[in-house]
């Protein structure tokens, strides 16, 4: 009777055993699979650790640079001429020219007829030409150009009485030409030479290219300001007299170009973070000119070197990055 309780009770355990020996397997079945993700999951939290700290970088790129100094002044003849009256007593008959006119050598502008004159210059001067047996002062007068050019301003007024005291009938700018006076601080004075491009703006918002023709060679005591002229294209919409801003590129050099935000300034110089491969490298280099945001690397970059777009990044020599690059930096930075 005992051996028939007891196998109930083995066939109980065995059945319960094997009850539960399926819920066990399907277990040992998700367990891998949980396992694999989980192994998926460090292997990529262990990719990102060997890829290095993501870091922003620039490449460097070609570029050239120009160092302008900034001045203002007016437009002005390169050359006048002026037309005016030697004798009294005589007025403006007809006029012939007008401001703005071209005109060539020799061309009639004005007739002046003979008036009597209550001046007492024009009475002595009528007086001394008797009294030394002169000729009378012919009834007319014809004044010419004495030079090719454009009238740039003009006194002549019908009736007027002309005088040699008085301002000039006429004044030319000799063959056209209309150049820029642009005031210079002294300080800058030495780093200007002739042949230089300059940009000129006048106040109308006319845009123009020119070029240093002379530099003056005496400096205003009261004001330090020296004059420098600039060279313009010919163009009969200029006039004498009209407020110009000038921008004379003083220095001009072609180089490397990185973003000023990469420079590390230190008490040993200027430095740069270069990305090796995938190490940081720290470099020293000699920087040149400024435009902008861009600043040319004169010596210990070369064109391509990927550059830490931001200097101060917490980055030391041997440091492993994944370099991630910049779209908006290292572009040629090209000034005309």
């Amino acid at each position: 009777m005992t051996f028939l309780r007891a196998l109930p009770f083995r066939w109980s355990f065995a059945a319960a055993l094997a009850l539960a020996f399926p819920f066990a397997l399907g277990l040992v079945r998700l367990d891998p699979a949980a396992a694999q993700q989980d192994l998926r999951r460090q292997e990529g939290d262990a990719g990102s650790e060997s890829a290095g700290i993501r870091v922003s970088v620039a490449q460097a790129a070609s570029a050239c640079f120009s160092e302008g100094i900034h001045a203002t002044g007016f437009l002005a003849p390169r050359s006048d001429a002026v037309v005016v009256l030697t004798q009294e007593g005589y007025a403006v008959a007809e006029i012939l020219a007008s401001e703005g006119d071209v005109v060539a050598e020799g061309q009639p502008l004005v007739r002046l007829d003979r008036v009597e004159s209550p001046s007492p210059y024009a009475q002595a001067a009528a007086q001394q030409a008797a009294a030394q047996g002169q000729a009378a002062p012919p009834a007319s007068i014809v004044l010419r150009a004495p030079a090719a050019g454009s009238i740039v301003a003009s006194s002549a007024r019908i009736g007027a009485i002309a005088s040699p005291r008085a301002e000039p009938l006429f004044r030319l700018a000799v063959d056209g030409l209309i150049e820029a006076v642009a005031q210079v601080s002294s300080v800058y004075l030495a780093e200007i030479k002739e042949d230089q491009s300059a940009r000129v703006q006048t106040d109308d918002g006319r845009d123009m290219t020119g070029r240093v023709r002379r530099i003056a060679s005496e400096i205003d005591a009261a004001t330090q300001m020296g004059q420098v002229r600039l060279a313009l294209e010919r163009d009969p919409a200029l006039r004498v007299g009209r407020l110009i801003r000038a921008t004379i590129d003083a220095r001009h050099s072609c180089g490397v170009s990185i973003p000023r935000s990469a420079l590390s300034y230190t008490s040993e110089g200027a430095s740069v973070q270069v990305v090796r491969g995938r190490a940081i490298e720290t470099v020293r280099v000699k920087v040149g000119l400024i435009a902008g945001g861009d600043a040319e690397i004169e010596a210990g970059l070369h064109s391509g070197d990927l550059v830490v777009a931001n200097a101060g990044a917490s980055l030391r020599d041997g440091d492993i990055v994944s370099p991630v690059l910049r779209e908006d930096a290292g572009k040629a930075t090209e000034t005309p």
